[in-house]
């Protein structure tokens, strides 16, 4: 089975068109979503009628933006909130209350804290999972990315260990924007376990076998790339051969850009959709792998 594996569409519906007809092209059978279907963009109706009626509902999970528009962030947690993530809920708000006759009632009533949590799913004797951020400690406040072999790497591979039962587990996280793979070669913890963390440089249009006991693999984001490619990044997991392909789709930012200019969206989120910055502590050889994949060619299927 073929499933496309999608995360932070943030409401950039011209992103996710051009995403859903290269999932047609693969002929996906399903569907997986690990959050932020809401935020930062002009397109929230959209994004969620298509949330709605392509996702079945145990194939998704909430992330830090949907549970901010559903309101279940606590003060102190939406005290840490960025203010042009604030004003862009705030907007998304707007435009439900004008047009989301069609989508109001499931994300107020489907937008709940359990759906925050990790979905677990057993096929062909592998267990995958599915969540927005990080399985240790505030899920939602920690980025973890595929250069942090020395911290928080290793926390999140020793919860999964600890979940772990005889079957590899291949977990789904999405919050970074940044498509990555790391995987663990190392069949139990023992001493030194540490030092089989192996961060892999994918390349878009590449195929990536999933053989480890425990790998950790993030889509990258439809909606808000960050890792200075603008195309609108996803993955699709074969269940039979259990392996992975990253895929890179052009859309047409300048629309979402334009409509977010029309909107009165920050300029700050148009100019992300123009200049996708990586993390400002990128190590230099991740930086010159990001600007060499945002450069090669993605072949649509033929």
């Amino acid at each position: 089975m073929k499933i496309a594996i999608l995360s932070d569409i943030h409401a950039n519906f011209p992103a996710l068109q051009e995403v859903q007809k290269d999932m047609c092209a693969y002929n996906v059978q399903q569907c997986w979503m690990l959050g932020d279907t809401v935020g930062y963009g002009p397109h929230p109706v959209e994004s969620l009628v298509w949330l709605k009626n392509e996702v079945n509902l145990q194939n998704w999970v909430i992330g830090n933006h949907d549970a901010m528009l559903a309101n279940l962030f606590s003060e102190d947690e939406w005290n840490l909130v960025n203010a042009s993530a604030k004003i862009a809920i705030e907007l998304n708000h707007t435009i439900l209350r004008k047009h989301g006759e069609e989508v109001n009632h499931f994300w107020q009533t489907m937008f709940v804290k359990e759906k925050i949590n990790p979905q677990w799913f057993d096929i062909n004797n592998i267990t995958y999972t599915i969540n927005h951020g990080v399985q240790t400690g505030q899920q939602f406040m920690r980025y973890l990315y595929p250069w942090q072999q020395e911290f928080f790497l290793p926390a999140e591979f020793e919860k999964l260990f600890s979940q772990k039962n005889s079957h590899p587990v291949i977990a789904f996280y999405g919050h970074t924007h940044i498509p990555s793979l790391v995987e663990v070669r190392q069949d139990s913890m023992v001493e030194g376990w540490q030092d089989s963390i192996k961060p892999v440089k994918i390349l878009p249009g590449q195929s990536y076998q999933l053989k480890s006991p425990v790998t950790i693999v993030n889509p990258g984001s439809v909606g808000q790339p960050r890792d200075l490619d603008r195309r609108a990044s996803y993955l699709i997991l074969d269940t039979e051969d259990c392996s992975v392909t990253f895929r890179r789709v052009a859309y047409d930012w300048r629309k979402t850009a334009q409509d977010m200019q029309d909107l009165d969206f920050p300029d700050a989120l148009v100019r992300r959709l123009m200049e996708p910055k990586l993390p400002t502590d990128v190590p230099n050889e991740w930086r010159m792998h990001f600007e060499r994949a945002k450069e090669m060619i993605c072949e649509p299927a033929i």
